[in-house]
């Protein structure tokens, strides 16, 4: 037969366990509970790890070096994340051939025709326009146009020269001699990769028209330099790494050697 004093020792204990419990399926139902390892774990807030001493706050190690250390469903930019592998053997096709560390270094430098990366990331690019109608060349200031004889425009850009950049040249249908109908003239805009008719470092454009011959009688093809309205694109890397950037302030200035007037209206 228990006493009272082992009776009242047991209803305590008892007490005291049914509180243990309760707290405990508390805290496992609420977010705050301690990480479950193999389980998946979720909370409605961040979660946030520090550490106040020397070192990296996680060290994520995984059996396989070729394994993803994490995973993510997130697509958003991670602020101050370097991630020195970002282009090896992955993304090679992307850049050339070449991985991430080849390019920063210039070591494939055949890739960027003889450049290195710090060259291309001083890469600039300018445009103009040249009006066929009045003669006359617009487009940022750092571009002067030039016109050097018939059908013949030399073009030159401050910090970039023909053996930086490259060129690219189209009519102008705006101010060109190009007509729509049977027989009539078509205008045609080249580059002339070698510029000898150009001072050194300029780009040098050549224009011409071209009337086809007319049905019905012997009026041949005729092909001629002809002075003709045009735009253009530039694209080089600055003489030097400290050269500014190209700007972008908009001009109209008249052509050293005005062009003649575009005498026809479309």
């Amino acid at each position: 037969m228990q006493s009272r004093g082992m009776k009242r020792a047991l209803t305590v204990v008892a007490c005291t366990g049914v509180l243990v419990m309760g707290i405990d399926y508390v805290s496992m139902a609420t977010t705050g509970q301690s990480l479950l390892l193999g389980k998946s774990n979720t909370a409605n807030a961040i979660t946030k790890i520090s550490n106040t001493g020397a070192g990296s706050a996680v060290d994520l190690h995984v059996k396989s070096a070729a394994t993803a250390p994490f995973t993510t469903n997130g697509k958003g930019k991670v602020a101050n994340l370097y991630a020195d592998r970002a282009a090896t053997a992955d993304n090679s096709a992307r850049l050339g051939g070449s991985t991430l560390a080849q390019v920063r270094s210039g070591i494939d430098a055949a890739t960027l025709e003889g450049n290195t990366a710090a060259d291309v990331s001083n890469l600039g690019m300018t445009w103009g326009r040249v009006d066929g109608a009045n003669g006359t060349y617009s487009g940022p200031g750092d571009v002067t146009v030039t016109h050097a004889g018939t059908g013949l425009y030399c073009v030159y850009v401050t910090g970039i020269s023909s053996s930086d950049g490259r060129i690219t040249a189209t009519p102008d249908y705006a101010t060109d001699d190009t007509f729509i109908g049977t027989a009539t003239t078509q205008t045609y805009v080249e580059v002339d990769s070698r510029g000898g008719d150009c001072s050194a470092g300029g780009f040098e454009i050549v224009t011409f028209n071209v009337t086809p011959a007319s049905p019905g009688n012997s009026t041949e093809q005729e092909t001629y330099k002809a002075d003709t309205g045009f735009v253009f694109t530039i694209v080089g890397i600055p003489t030097t790494s400290s050269a500014p950037a190209l700007k972008a302030t908009p001009k109209s200035q008249p052509l050293k050697a005005s062009p003649s007037a575009h005498l026809s209206a479309k």
